[in-house]
């Protein structure tokens, strides 16, 4: 134990010290632990909880989420390409 302990104090002073007030970036521990729990709750809690559901029918989400980022992505070339 005191070796992941020596090893996360010398991660941490190699750590920019700029961005230790950006979210999710002071600690590794956060994002270790979201990470963790969305393994989770993909592989084991997400199936068991939808065993017995019918699937979520997504398609007006998707259709609206497609065009959004069609539309989204014309904006990002037209600011980068024509105004560059």
């Amino acid at each position: 134990m005191e070796a992941v302990v020596n090893l996360y104090q010398e991660l941490m002073k190699c750590a920019d010290p700029r961005i230790q007030n950006y979210p999710l970036m002071g600690s590794p521990l956060l994002i270790t632990s979201i990470l963790l729990t969305y393994v989770y709750f993909v592989l084991s809690l997400g199936p068991r909880i939808m065993a017995n559901r019918k699937p979520f029918q997504l398609r007006g989400f998707m259709i609206v989420y497609n065009f959004s980022l069609v539309t989204l992505s014309l904006y990002i070339v037209y600011e980068v390409g024509w105004n560059a």
